[in-house]
């Protein structure tokens, strides 16, 4: 079955939301599905994505900047808690159908002792994509 590089259109990307608890922060943390390319068969489609995470936290400190190699040397803050607020989902039009895109998380590891320029914990988040027709 040959695959088929198609132009699509976004109509609305929706985050979603997870809040989590971890060392004595309230962290909301927040996944981006944003579609790079979309390729077509009889069957459906099958989408390229790009997944940006942020991090937003109740107690936001300052220090040492998360890089991937320190993120590899550091031990993750034990979660406490983790609850899905929003499925979220990128919507996308291929022709005239509708599909929508989403982030089904897999883990989430939180590093309260390394921080983004912003001051919230670095967050590491695994994650597979789904992909199902609206219309």
């Amino acid at each position: 079955m040959q695959a088929l590089k198609t132009s699509f259109k976004i109509k609305k990307i929706e985050p979603t939301e997870i809040e989590v608890k971890a060392s004595d922060e309230d962290i909301t943390v927040r996944l981006f599905v944003i579609p790079i390319s979309v390729f077509s068969t009889k069957a459906g489609i099958s989408p390229i994505v790009n997944i940006v995470v942020t991090a937003d936290s109740s107690k936001k400190v300052f220090g040492e900047l998360c890089t991937q190699d320190l993120l590899s040397s550091h031990k993750p803050t034990k979660v406490e808690d983790f609850k899905m607020i929003n499925e979220g989902g990128t919507i996308i039009q291929v022709e005239d159908k509708e599909y929508v895109i989403r982030a089904e998380i897999l883990s989430l590891s939180v590093y309260t002792d390394l921080r983004d320029i912003a001051g919230n914990p670095c967050v590491k988040v695994s994650s597979s994509v789904i992909t199902y027709r609206l219309s």
